[in-house]
């Protein structure tokens, strides 16, 4: 009978080829490989033996340890024959497959399939041979080829249930792998040199069909960026662009239902309305030229909301020239005023260079910015499922308590609980009294956890409202920044990877592009991407679990970046006693205090004061850290 005659008899073994000889049996051969009998049977588990040179001692130690192993054996059984070695007198000896031997025994399977050759008397050596073959030399999937084979097998028809008991993985762990088996080979080829996890591989998921934000995320990393932080920087700036598109569309609907014809830039005869005039040298504006014939909008850039409206044909309209009012002169020095070009742009090139250099780093920071607060909130989530805090936690949550730094003051005032019930992974839209209802019977030192999340909660709060508060050197704001520089840096301090627009704020600096050295050394620990996004390891087992991905899966909701809100009209006080900042109509206006000092105090017949205007207190940076 044939080798797969024979295995085919076999009741429910799989069917094998031929075996091809291994170097083992050809060690030695000289007239070409030996002719070896080598038969399949599925073999009582009783009647097997352990080779006694097995050079693995601790097979049962890591059979117990692996559980994933032990699920797939007691699920599939022994799905890999074994090399078994028959004596003369009819033992039969394990070559190769000793796991395997234990798995089955532990998990109450009495037969196994084996291979099984004649023992060669005086080739004791070919066994250590194979040994060697089979664990020393074989290489184990990549977290990328593990996923690929589960996506696989569970896009051929194995429902992911029966996945998760062959592989002993979480459900939520499995749907994770397979998300990231679905990556395209593109992708997977663009991050083969890196052993991501399987949640680091879902995350690249939303950018699986534009292969240079991969690679911008691969270059990050590389460098020695947040992998967490990289991906947040694509999806965020992914998100943003949509949403220019979709205000982009809404423009353009309105000029066409405005009846404003829209036209090219190469449009040759056209010139913009604010160099142009009427016969009494009024500047055109688009309303005064809006019953004009010629009157059209240049068409917009998808990434511009501003419309710059042009005369097709300023000749034919009666329009002229404008002509900029003569400068004043000084009297003392007989020079004048410099006045700006109609369009509005530098003429001076160096000046007008360092303008758009100064407007990109400000839109890379607000991206790099918006992406950091998206992974800071994703990290603080996982943190805050702890059950107890290290000792500089104890201290930050004593001294913010004491201090009452100006973030929780200001949430003592107006607490937010949606965020809060976000920090503490409980469902969205919970209100103050759910959440006090759900922790108050958490352990002691899960209350201090707790009100770690309330300090986390008030500080990003805190954060959200200040405009730009990651520029260090802008002016307004000081009490804000220096809270949330001491923030960022207790942050640090408990294993967060600070970005590098977050450790320029920390470090209290100005932030110089994304492309500043990542690895400087600062207020960001030395932490790996793949152990920054692990659960902590004393993680509170009955806390709701962090999402399954890190990173927002297509179709969810990602805040967009939409215009900056305005400065706040006060300045946060640094202390009871420090009194509120002038308001616009305060400081922009000069005769707003002339004409307090000329009118009755309403509701009486009190003659006006007389005040002098006081100057504007300014915050020192360092004394507002300090308070901070």
């Amino acid at each position: 009978m044939t080798t797969t005659e024979q295995t085919n008899a076999i009741e429910g073994a799989p069917a094998v080829p031929a075996a091809e000889p291994t170097i083992a049996e050809t060690v030695g051969a000289t007239d070409g490989p030996p002719s070896l009998a080598v038969r399949m049977e599925n073999v009582d588990v009783d009647r097997l033996t352990e080779h006694e040179g097995n050079a693995r001692e601790d097979v049962e130690a890591s059979v117990t340890g692996d559980v994933q192993f032990l699920a797939s054996v007691k699920t599939v059984g022994v799905r890999f024959p074994l090399k078994v070695k028959e004596h003369t007198d009819g033992r039969l000896e394990v070559i190769a497959g000793h796991r395997r031997l234990c798995a089955a025994r532990l998990t109450g399977r009495t037969r196994v399939p084996c291979f099984i050759v004649q023992a060669d008397a005086g080739k004791e050596a070919h066994d250590y041979i194979d040994m060697l073959l089979e664990n020393v030399y074989r290489k184990n999937f990549t977290p990328a080829e593990h996923a690929l084979a589960l996506f696989r097998a569970n896009r051929s028809g194995t429902a992911r249930p029966v996945l998760s008991q062959i592989t002993g993985m979480k459900p939520a762990e499995l749907k994770t792998a397979i998300t990231a088996g679905s990556l395209s080979q593109q992708t997977r080829a663009a991050v083969a040199a890196y052993e991501w996890d399987f949640t680091q591989l879902a995350a690249l998921k939303p950018l699986d069909d534009d292969p240079e934000a991969v690679a911008r995320v691969a270059a990050q990393v590389r460098k020695g960026g947040d992998f967490a932080h990289a991906i947040n920087v694509e999806v965020v700036a992914r998100e943003q662009a949509r949403e220019q598109l979709r205000r982009h569309q809404a423009l353009m609907d309105k000029l066409k239902a405005n009846g404003v014809k829209v036209i090219d830039l190469s449009t040759p005869g056209m010139v913009a309305l604010d160099r142009l005039a009427d016969r009494r040298n009024r500047q055109l504006t688009p309303d005064t030229h809006a019953d004009c014939p010629g009157h059209r909008a240049l068409r917009p850039r998808p990434d511009d909301d501003a419309v710059r409206y042009v005369c097709a044909d300023p000749k034919a309209n009666d329009h002229r020239p404008y002509t900029a009012p003569t400068p004043k002169t000084d009297p003392a020095s007989g020079t004048g005023t410099a006045t700006a070009s109609p369009s509005g742009v530098s003429a001076d090139p160096a000046k007008a260079a360092a303008e758009a250099a100064a407007q990109a780093l400000l839109k890379e920071g607000r991206l790099a910015w918006k992406a950091a607060t998206l992974t800071r909130t994703q990290w603080l989530r996982t943190y805050l499922t702890r059950k107890t805090l290290p000792d500089n936690a104890f201290r930050f949550v004593t001294q913010q308590h004491i201090t009452c730094a100006n973030p929780l003051s200001r949430w003592f005032g107006n607490p937010r609980a949606k965020l809060l019930a976000d920090l503490l992974s409980m469902p969205i839209g919970s209100e103050l009294a759910t959440i006090e209802a759900r922790t108050a019977t958490a352990p002691a030192k899960r209350q201090m956890v707790i009100q770690l999340a309330v300090l986390a909660a008030a500080h990003e709060r805190a954060i959200d409202v200040e405009q730009d508060v990651w520029r260090w050197g802008q002016l307004g704001g000081e009490v804000a920044r220096a809270a949330a520089a001491g923030w960022l840096t207790f942050l640090g301090t408990i294993g967060y990877p600070l970005s590098a627009v977050e450790r320029a704020l920390a470090e209290r600096r100005n932030y110089t592009g994304r492309d500043e050295d990542t690895n400087k050394t600062g207020a960001q620990p030395t932490t790996s991407p793949s152990s920054a996004d692990a659960p902590p390891a004393d993680a509170d087992p009955q806390a709701s679990p962090p999402a399954d991905e890190h990173t927002p899966a297509p179709g969810d909701d990602v805040p967009a970046t939409d215009a900056p809100a305005p400065e706040p009209t006060t300045a946060e006080p640094s202390g009871p006693e420090q009194p509120a900042t002038p308001t616009p109509a305060e400081t922009d206006a000069p005769d707003a205090d002339a004409a307090a000092a000329t009118a009755p105090v309403a509701g009486t017949n009190k003659p006006p004061r007389s005040r002098a205007r006081r100057p504007r207190r300014t915050v020192d940076t360092d004394q507002a850290a300090r308070a901070a």
